[in-house]
């Protein structure tokens, strides 16, 4: 999200805010952390983006969750 705040020469102030549909990388997941739809998050090993705002952790959610996989964890060197 973007905020802009014009102040006239009056003194009087406006404020617009501009919310983009940019992927924006929030770096890894802290528990109780509050996302917005966009920001992408490693969590496990994988990398997350949300599809709404959020509270709730990438992939716990059973019925459907407000993260979209974007990039699965690779697997282990044997």
């Amino acid at each position: 999200t973007i905020q802009m705040r014009l102040r006239a020469a009056d003194g009087s102030t406006m404020t617009r805010e501009l919310r983009t549909s940019l992927v924006l990388d929030r770096g890894a997941y802290v528990r109780g952390m509050k996302a917005q739809a966009g920001d992408g998050t490693t969590y496990g090993g994988s990398y997350w983006i949300a599809q709404c705002d959020t509270d709730a952790s990438p992939g716990d959610s059973k019925d459907g969750t407000p993260w979209r996989l974007a990039v699965k964890r690779g697997k282990d060197a044997a």
